[in-house]
């Protein structure tokens, strides 16, 4: 694919160009955005379940809220973008 980001530290004067598609499996596409998402999840589950433990919470709980923050946090950012680009999203209703 010829799909590149362009990357560029300006204190550094140092730019690349980064591919979006890390790599394919079949003819599915895994995005570097995709990676970085799902690393994200995984760092808040380990230190959810590291703070379970020392707040003494059962991980039962500690799940709960991990996927309820996940939920929450994914309809809140939607919204958030369509607040923003309105001017859009009211043409296209």
């Amino acid at each position: 694919m010829s799909d590149y980001t362009r990357v560029y530290f300006e204190g550094l004067g140092i730019d690349f160009d980064v591919p979006s598609v890390a790599f394919t499996i079949g003819s599915y596409s895994i995005h570097w955005y995709g990676i970085i998402i799902a690393f994200g999840f995984a760092l808040a589950v380990l230190y959810g379940g590291r703070m379970a433990y020392k707040w003494k919470m059962s991980l039962d709980g500690m799940t709960d809220v991990l996927m309820w923050g996940t939920i929450l946090g994914i309809v809140f950012a939607r919204a958030y973008y369509v607040i923003f680009e309105w001017s859009y999203y009211k043409e296209h209703l």
